[in-house]
């Protein structure tokens, strides 16, 4: 629900989710969070989200990252660890205002695959 502001660490470690989207209020992204969870191709990050923990995509096959924070979320070195071929084969969306920001950024522009995404339609 949108009224979730934390989710515990590994809280969905290995489980067989296919997409999910995170609440809003959301502002942290815990360590491991979707760790192992091998079916997951499509994840939503709420607009408040400010920092992504370490392995929170680790072996993910993900296809699509829906980013609605304006301001690019602070990644830690391993974020996107275990991510075989991410940065080439996932799809990053992100708010139309926003798309020089993360095209600049030095995390966020390791995706080659970069698309805008109306701020109220992703």
């Amino acid at each position: 629900p949108g009224s979730v502001t934390s989710i515990g660490k590994l809280a969905f470690y290995a489980s067989e989710i296919e997409s999910i989207v995170l609440p809003d209020g959301l502002r942290n992204v815990p360590l491991g969070i979707f760790q192992q969870c091998q079916n997951l191709t499509t994840v939503t990050l709420g607009s408040d989200c400010e920092a992504l923990s370490d392995y929170c995509f680790d072996g993910c096959p993900l296809q699509h990252l829906y980013v609605k924070a304006v301001i690019p979320p602070v990644c830690q070195s391993n974020t996107f660890s275990g991510t075989e071929n991410i940065f080439a084969d996932c799809m990053l969306h992100v708010p139309v205002e926003s798309l020089p920001i993360y095209r600049n950024h030095p995390t966020w522009k390791q995706f080659q695959h970069i698309k805008m995404s109306e701020a109220t339609g992703i």
